[in-house]
């Protein structure tokens, strides 16, 4: 159908225009405003909420539905090729320790001393890669900023750090 944007139609044009669209669907919500009558599905389906919409599911649920997706059960499965440094990052021990070491630290750098700081990082005192049996140990963390951070694996890198390292490091700022 092409418009005709800016023409000005006639009076008998407008009439035969208004009488050729007589009987032909609108939308739901014209009709609703028009007074129409809807069938009683349509009623239904208008004020009908689908599902969870605004609710929350359980703890309880939601660990059923994470294991109901787990491993090989989910369509994502490969056979099991994820690195094992991968799944231990990205591990709830992981993340259970990093809230651990920033609770005791109550988030606040031990270098600079920085409460206000939006971006925290757990650092290991001794290597992640070196050290797999103190990974989660709460002893072998300390909170720094990001700043903090970064500015120490500059001056002494990623690999063989260590305690004396760090109280170098803070002693230095």
């Amino acid at each position: 159908m092409t418009f005709y944007k800016g023409q000005i139609f006639t009076e008998e044009h407008r009439k035969h225009l208004r009488e050729s669209h007589i009987g032909l669907h609108c939308s739901v919500k014209t009709e609703i405003k028009k007074g129409g009558h809807l069938s009683t599905k349509t009623e239904f389906k208008v004020g009908h909420k689908v599902g969870m919409t605004g609710k929350k599911h359980a703890i309880e649920s939601k660990a059923k539905m994470r294991l109901a997706q787990l491993g090989e059960k989910s369509h994502m499965w490969r056979g099991g090729i994820t690195p094992i440094n991968e799944l231990v990052r990205a591990s709830r021990d992981l993340r259970m320790w990093r809230e651990s070491v920033y609770k005791r630290d109550d988030k606040s750098c031990l270098a600079c001393g920085n409460v206000s700081a939006k971006r925290y990082n757990a650092h290991h005192i001794y290597n992640f890669s070196r050290f797999p049996n103190l990974r989660f140990d709460v002893n072998n963390g300390v909170t720094l900023c990001k700043d903090c951070h970064s500015e120490f694996h500059k001056r002494y890198g990623f690999s063989s750090n260590n305690r004396s390292q760090l109280n170098d490091f803070i002693k230095s700022l």
